[in-house]
């Protein structure tokens, strides 16, 4: 469905009078309260959508991430931290830090599976 120009997903109503929406888009062009990232415990935004939040952000954004590590040290995997949007439409952007898919993978395969020959290579 498409609705205020984008495709809509999913739409709930919050009971604090919010609106939760779930939209298929590009995620640096909506003017939004925040943007929610996909974040390494290092804050280094070097590929994907992390990538693109900068590039359209600009550095700010990774000088903020910076300053997070050396006041604090690595994000431990499950926490969040925020920044500043930079030059993005919404207000800020919480990095939350989760597993990589090479340690969500690991349970899957022993480590002389093909798998991780074609993952490292």
């Amino acid at each position: 469905m498409v609705k205020h120009g984008v495709n809509l997903i999913l739409e709930i109503n919050l009971d604090n009078n919010k609106i939760l929406r779930l939209v298929e888009g590009d995620i640096t062009e909506r003017n939004v309260d925040v943007i929610v990232n996909a974040a390494n415990s290092y804050l280094k935004h070097g590929g994907g959508v992390a990538a693109a939040i900068v590039r359209k952000g600009g550095a700010v954004i990774q000088d903020e991430s910076d300053m997070i590590i050396t006041a604090g040290g690595l994000v431990p995997v499950g926490s969040a931290v925020i920044t500043t949007a930079g030059r993005l439409p919404c207000k800020a952007i919480i990095h939350t830090v989760g597993l990589s898919i090479r340690k969500r993978l690991y349970k899957y395969f022993d480590a002389s599976d093909k798998f991780w020959d074609i993952w490292l290579s």
